[in-house]
C-alpha cells in the first residue's frame, strides 16, 4: 500500500474514488452527476483549504482521507 498526497498529478484518481465514495456512505444505488458537479469537486481538491491523501493498492485508488482547515 502506497499513500500519496491528492495535487494535481492525481486529481483524476481523487475525483474517481470521491465519486465512488458518495454513493456508498450515503446509502444510495447511484448518483448522476453533473458537469457543474465534478468541476466544483476538482477545483476544491485543487485549491480548497483542504488536504486529500490517496491510498493505492498496486496501481488501484482504494481509499481517500481529508482533512479541511
Amino acid at each position: 500500500m502506497k499513500f500519496v498526497k491528492a495535487d494535481k498529478d492525481f486529481i483524476d484518481d481523487a475525483l474517481k474514488i470521491r465519486l465512488k465514495m458518495l454513493p456508498e456512505v450515503n446509502g444510495l444505488d447511484k448518483i448522476e452527476y453533473d458537469n457543474d458537479f465534478i468541476e466544483s469537486t476538482k477545483e476544491f481538491f485543487l485549491n480548497g483549504n483542504q488536504t486529500t491523501v490517496l491510498a493505492y493498492d498496486g496501481a488501484d485508488v482504494v481509499g481517500c482521507a481529508k482533512e479541511c482547515y
